[in-house]
């Protein structure tokens, strides 16, 4: 059903957008900005898994029929073949879009933090780390808040208790310590290997060797002097720099140079259907 409400000339509906009537859209599409295409993939991902929620976000028209506002969604919705439901607003005069995105979007941490969820933003960072590992995601791939959303709830209780356990500061878990407390999380919670799981955290945590050549040190240690020397490695390499790190950690084996990964490396022996 669409339901449509008037302010002078201006007409505003609640719609569902499918595949088709999203094409046709696109093709009034004139002078709007450069798509992106991270953002257009994202929102591709959540239609097509269900996650996308009518919010009042508006798909937005001039007077004249021109597409102001919304490519993105629409471009979405014909990539995941998909329908979805949205406000739509015509009749808007051409000016207003000068003044359209111009705002912060709101992150998962602070939809966590909405919700009261303690330590918000580490656990955010966590939940962007365990989304990593699952799918592997390309350099450059945006995380949805829905799809963020959707792991925090299947796992908070875990992820707030390691938040806790690992102090939920940076400046007291040392480099990437979002990254290495969502490791531990799936080696303590998830694999059931909690002694290795701590001794690995607590390696970061304190830069204490547990055998010769810790693999869980050198990287500390590599990581430390990357920050120190403002060098930048991409953080997806580093997080699979410290699977490949928590790796060699459990068999003990012994690391002396740090080899920066060029591809996603798994956990050995987890299922990622787990996160």
């Amino acid at each position: 059903m669409t339901k449509t409400t008037r302010a002078s000339t201006i007409e505003t509906t609640i719609a569902t957008i499918t595949p088709s009537r999203a094409r046709e859209w696109l093709a009034m599409n004139i002078g709007n900005r450069h798509p992106a295409r991270t953002s257009v993939d994202c929102y591709a991902e959540d239609m097509a898994k269900g996650r996308w929620e009518l919010n009042g976000d508006a798909i937005k028209f001039n007077g004249d029929g021109t597409l102001l506002d919304g490519q993105q969604r629409l471009m979405a919705c014909v990539q995941a073949r998909k329908s979805f439901k949205s406000v739509v607003v015509r009749n808007l005069r051409s000016k207003a879009q000068e003044t359209m995105d111009t705002g912060r979007r709101r992150s998962l941490s602070d939809v966590l933090a909405m919700r009261g969820v303690p330590h918000a933003t580490f656990v955010s960072g966590m939940v962007t780390t365990l989304i990593r590992i699952k799918t592997k995601e390309a350099h450059g791939t945006r995380i949805s808040t829905r799809h963020g959303l959707e792991i925090t709830d299947r796992h908070k209780d875990g992820l707030v208790e390691v938040a806790r356990l690992a102090g939920a500061s940076p400046h007291i878990m040392g480099p990437r310590p979002c990254s290495v407390a969502a490791i531990y999380y799936i080696g303590d919670y998830l694999m059931g290997d909690e002694a290795y799981a701590l001794a690995f955290m607590q390696a970061f945590k304190t830069g204490e060797s547990t055998y010769v050549h810790d693999a869980a040190i050198a990287l500390r240690e590599r990581l430390i002097r990357l920050r120190q020397q403002g060098a930048h490695i991409h953080i997806r390499t580093q997080l699979w720099a410290i699977v490949a790190a928590y790796n060699a950690f459990r068999e003990e084996r012994p690391v002396e140079k740090v080899i920066w990964p060029k591809e996603p490396i798994d956990i050995d022996g987890f299922d990622v259907s787990l996160i």
